[in-house]
């Protein structure tokens, strides 16, 4: 399974730079977004190496990155002088996200962890990228640039890449890879859109400029921490 999620997301990397090119070429007034492409890579082999290593070894790396949530959320609603209830609030459900999360890496073995984070991340980048490309019929105020054709084609392409890593050999039903594909999609989505709210409420683009291109750990982390506790409960 492992070398064929490594296949797969060297191919849709390819892919998707490809089509960023296309982007570029259609929007030439926008951003750049190779930067953006850069350190998504980077994170993307990051995450992998540390799975790779053992799931031991990604529950620290987790940690880490919930305690940089904490302090992105704190620094942004300081910064948008969030209401102290609401802060309260907010910090309590992270709490709650935070403590599933943790307990989803350290409880699942590392390749059941990469399969996910394979899945969320597929979706993720090509939700944005379909978006881009397609993207009409906006769906929410909260996060204007997201699309119903984007989800879609984050979608096709998530379930299509399960497929591939899944039922290749038919060992695994059709419809559960479609079941898998539909609840990691949903809640990325869910997840990314409870993100944008809280940002919305403070009045700020991004959670921080820690990453390049990115935005804080939690404008990237967002929806696989958000899958992660879905997937907990389910």
């Amino acid at each position: 399974m492992i070398l064929k999620i490594l296949i797969i997301l060297s191919f849709l990397s390819l892919l998707s730079a490809i089509l960023i090119r296309i982007i570029s070429i259609k929007n030439p007034q926008k951003k750049s977004p190779w930067k953006k492409y850069v350190t998504y890579n980077l994170l993307l082999i990051l995450n992998i190496i540390l799975l790779l290593l053992g799931s031991n070894l990604y529950v620290l790396f987790g940690i880490i990155l919930i305690v940089i949530g904490y302090v992105e959320l704190i620094r942004v609603a300081i910064e948008g002088q969030l209401e102290i209830e609401k802060l309260i609030f907010s910090l309590a459900i992270f709490s709650i996200l935070a403590f599933s999360f943790t307990y989803f890496l350290y409880s699942k073995p590392a390749i059941e962890i990469l399969f996910f984070y394979f899945s969320v991340i597929i979706f993720d980048a090509f939700s944005q990228i379909s978006g881009q490309l397609f993207g009409k019929s906006k769906i929410t105020s909260i996060s204007p640039n997201k699309t119903f054709e984007g989800v879609v084609g984050g979608f096709f392409v998530t379930v299509l890449a399960q497929f591939f890593v899944l039922g290749y050999d038919f060992s695994v039903p059709n419809r559960t890879i479609f079941v898998s594909g539909m609840i990691v999609c949903v809640f990325a989505f869910f997840g990314d859109l409870l993100a944008s709210f809280y940002k919305r409420q403070v009045g700020v683009k991004d959670f921080s400029d820690l990453l390049p291109g990115q935005g804080g750990i939690l404008d990237r982390y967002d929806s696989w921490i958000f899958v992660s506790v879905i997937l907990i409960w389910l």
